[in-house]
């Protein structure tokens, strides 16, 4: 999600790729896992300099997505996977994709959020097909994951599902930045809850 260059990517298949040629790599999978914020990122918000300025925590930090690296043990969910792109076909409007996943959790824990990663796969005509991962269990990367907070974490334990969905489109004004929206349900029961976010 990072950066948002698979439309440049695309961009050049379709100007310059011979009819017969491959791209390399030629499959990306994005996926989506539960995460607990050891770090307290919006714990700064209850007291700066005196102040609570969780007001503020509310309108200005959850809309955006973190860029960074998340630690592995954060994760407190499977990775489930939210699309499979073939990059030698996907065309441009295929990039804004909605999706369902259910998350299966795998400890006691708070769930104070998502976290998105990819990873991308030297397939075609392989002999012996390459994959590398930008998740956080892997090797860090330049394109870390994506964490989107939720406005209310709440207590999750081991065995327990999270059913969601997820939408992703191109913002209207800025090709560059990305609109994700991520519904869920605590436990599975009751009404989704909704959120929405710009990745920049």
């Amino acid at each position: 999600l990072y950066e948002s260059m698979l439309d440049t990517v695309l961009f050049a298949r379709d100007k310059w790729l011979a009819p017969s040629g491959h791209l390399f790599p030629d499959k990306c999978s994005m996926f989506i896992q539960g995460m607990e914020d050891s770090t307290k990122r919006f714990d700064f918000w209850d007291n700066v300099y005196g102040f609570n300025m969780k007001p503020i925590q509310s309108k200005i930090s959850i809309r955006d997505a973190f860029v960074e690296d998340v630690q592995p043990n954060d994760i407190i969910s499977s990775r489930e996977l939210l699309q499979k792109i073939d990059i030698d076909h996907v065309t441009y409007d295929e990039l804004d994709f909605h999706s369902t996943f259910t998350l299966s959790i795998t400890r006691d824990a708070t769930m104070h959020g998502f976290v998105s990663s990819f990873d991308i796969g030297f397939e075609r005509d392989c002999h012996r097909p390459e994959y590398f991962t930008t998740g956080a269990e892997g090797t860090p990367t330049h394109w870390h994951q994506v964490f989107f907070h939720i406005p209310k974490p709440f207590t999750v334990k081991k065995g327990d599902v999270v059913d969601g969905k997820w939408w992703v489109r191109r913002n209207a004004e800025n090709p560059r930045f990305l609109d994700v929206e991520i519904q869920w349900k605590e436990m599975s029961e009751g009404e989704f809850l909704v959120q929405r976010y710009r990745i920049h």
